[in-house]
């Protein structure tokens, strides 16, 4: 009754007030189409194609002993956090969200994972946030590195104190090609796999863009109230905005004048670390029947938040008593805003363009070595069986 009663109200508004509604719409849609899309589509593709020859078991197989022992789950971790580094949210969740419900990953191995793969991008941080907003890159690679840094501890802390200890049955290397070859199903293409993949990375990318679209009309809406600027202190508006969305609490955080270098860079290391309800809406469809609870995931990011802006506030009190810092409080744009905001949607189209010819190189060679993979393991399991029908 609750949800009905929020989305007749939703509705009434964006009736009452259209234009207020179309400028979030068209806001939301214009940050999803510049710089969600082109940055995560190929890294959804990929990653899916990768999910469908494999390749993350087999890796996950390597690191399973190390990873196991630091934070109590599989091998997979280790793939998660990078792959979840190099493209941000919400990657982390997609890739656990499809390994619980595939049943080769239990949902308290998929909580361990969780804790600490789920991070943002470094182009985000240093690019965005540091260079664009605070007006310094080495803002943001203090950010970046705290960020990082406190997504580790925070796995330390869930992996080994506040989950249960018991280790899952599950394990990411599970399921090995030998077995699918012995039970005689037949092998996909890789045209089948790389078309399976693009059909899930957009599935995926559609409700990215759909919780973008709703927390930017949400925003617009929560701007023209005035309840922002009612608040008695300056960084109480930053604070709503970024629990509502990072990147709207990163800007209105770097915008604040009145409060101290070290904790701006703070509440931007909060903001993008939490994430927001935003990017907690797009990891919780990810989670999507994968027994992860929406409770457990909130806790884990305010967790995270809380690491990644006490590990910031410190480095940046430490750097700035060097001198570090003296030139990386100002704003980069002012009133040419805009023109900032269209060359990043430019560089992010670039980015992705590069990116793109990487990922098809890295495709072939993937595929190479999945074809020679299989011949292999096909031998070897020709000559057990030769050689069991031998002894029998």
């Amino acid at each position: 009754m609750t949800a009905g009663a929020l989305t007749i109200a939703g509705c009434f508004l964006m009736v009452a007030f259209p234009e207020i509604a179309v400028n979030g719409c068209r806001s939301g849609l214009n940050l999803f189409a510049g710089t969600v899309l082109p940055t995560l589509f190929p890294f959804f593709v990929a990653v899916n194609f990768m999910i469908r020859i494999r390749l993350p078991e087999r890796i996950g197989h390597l690191l399973e002993p190390a990873v196991r022992r630091v934070y109590g789950c599989g091998g997979i971790g280790a793939f998660i956090f990078i792959v979840s580094a190099f493209s941000g949210y919400p990657m982390a969740a997609k890739l656990v969200g499809d390994y619980c419900r595939a049943g080769k990953l239990s949902p308290l191995e998929g909580k361990r994972i969780l804790s600490f793969s789920c991070v943002s991008g470094p182009l985000f941080l240093v690019g965005t946030v540091g260079c664009a907003m605070l007006g310094s890159a080495a803002c943001g690679y203090l950010i970046a590195l705290c960020h990082y840094a406190a997504a580790l501890l925070n796995g330390l802390l869930f992996g080994r104190i506040l989950l249960p200890t018991e280790t899952a049955v599950a394990s990411g290397s599970g399921t090995t090609v030998g077995t699918s070859l012995a039970s005689g199903a037949r092998r996909r293409s890789a045209a089948e796999d790389l078309s399976d993949g693009i059909i899930s990375a957009f599935r995926s990318l559609a409700q990215i863009c759909g919780y973008i679209v709703i927390f930017s009309i949400a925003s617009e809406f929560l701007q023209f109230s005035g309840l922002l600027a009612a608040l008695p202190r300056p960084w109480n508006g930053a604070v709503m905005k970024g629990v509502l969305e990072m990147t709207m609490g990163c800007d209105a955080a770097a915008r604040l004048t009145r409060i101290s270098g070290p904790f701006r860079l703070a509440l931007c290391g909060f903001f993008l670390a939490f994430g927001g309800l935003s990017i907690a809406g797009q990891s919780l469809s990810m989670l999507a029947e994968s027994r992860i609870e929406s409770r457990f995931y909130l806790c884990m990011k305010f967790c995270h938040g809380c690491l990644a802006a006490f590990l910031t506030m410190t480095a940046a009190m430490f750097s700035q008593r060097l001198g570090m810092l003296d030139a990386a409080t100002g704003l980069v744009y002012g009133s040419d805003r805009e023109a900032v905001r269209v060359l990043g949607g430019i560089h992010s189209l670039i980015f992705s363009a590069r990116s793109v010819g990487c990922i098809i190189a890295l495709m072939a060679v993937l595929m190479a070595i999945d074809r020679l993979l299989y011949t292999v393991e096909k031998k070897i399991i020709q000559m057990k069986e030769k050689r069991r029908r031998e002894n029998v």
